[in-house]
């Protein structure tokens, strides 16, 4: 049984995936299992994660990069005082102005980073000396 049509090179014919290769996919799939133990799954589950700014999650718990949950309970428990929402709308308003606080500050501090790197880098020579400071 033909499967969805494949896209081929680009300006070709979408033509059927055969059923040899629909086989091949499958076999090729029990192959691949993903991580097994939770410790993998805690690992896969941060391989696409560079900055957070996107992540899933609010707080990132990386095996480099450990946010502080009390952090975030303390700035959620500031906005909550100072704002006093009423209702579910209100409430919900709120935890997404401290998700989004919390996001901005993530990636400010990833910013900074960089460009603390990519200045380190610049300030150096090809021999690894700061590059005119031995002068």
């Amino acid at each position: 049984m033909p499967g969805l049509p494949s896209n081929g090179a680009a300006g070709s014919r979408l033509q059927p995936t055969s059923a040899k290769q629909i086989a091949a996919n499958q076999r090729n799939a029990q192959k691949s299992t993903g991580p097994r133990t939770p410790q993998g799954r805690v690992v896969s589950k941060l391989n696409a994660l560079k900055h957070g700014i996107l992540s899933k999650q609010v707080l990132v718990q990386g095996l480099i990069l450990q946010e502080s949950e009390r952090e975030l309970k303390a700035l959620h428990g500031r906005f909550w005082e100072d704002l006093q929402p009423e209702g579910p709308l209100e409430e919900m308003l709120v935890d997404q102005i401290v998700t989004a606080h919390w996001r901005l500050w993530r990636a400010l501090v990833a910013e900074s980073a960089e460009i603390a790197l990519s200045v380190g880098d610049a300030t150096r020579d090809q021999n690894g000396r700061g590059a005119g400071l031995d002068r």
